[in-house]
């Protein structure tokens, strides 16, 4: 994602907050938003800001269990397994599987791409620890 579309999120979200206040779900998810742009400029620090903050709302707008909240926190697992943040990674990942479990079910799309992001940085960290044995 380019430069302009970190603009154009920034000034939707101020747009956003004028117009439906805070906490809302269409913020949440505008901030969530500019968390996925930041992650792909490797921005990483000010990621890991937008998608907390996504998450801290979505929890407060929707409760722990929720799949928005279970989506939020792949994205964070999935910054973290970049950053080589594993423990942080995985037990985010562990989260949501069991949460997008609980409320979307099996079958869903959201969890079957959960469950896959999961599978990824497993095999990626048994490829890194292949040559400790």
């Amino acid at each position: 994602m380019s430069d302009h579309s970190e603009e154009k999120y920034l000034k939707a979200l101020q747009l956003e907050k004028q117009i439906f206040g805070v906490p809302h779900s269409i913020v949440a998810n505008t901030i969530n938003r500019l968390g996925a742009v930041y992650d792909q400029q490797q921005n990483y620090e000010l990621a890991e800001q937008y998608y907390r903050q996504s998450l801290r709302m979505r929890i407060k707008l929707f409760g722990e269990e929720h799949p928005s909240v279970a989506g939020s926190m792949n994205n964070l697992a999935s910054l973290y397994e970049v950053l080589g943040r594993d423990d942080e990674a995985e037990a985010l990942y562990i989260q949501a599987i069991s949460m997008s479990l609980r409320v979307s079910g099996e079958s869903n799309p959201n969890t079957t791409i959960i469950k896959g992001n999961y599978q990824h940085f497993l095999n990626q960290k048994y490829k890194q620890n292949k040559g400790l044995f």
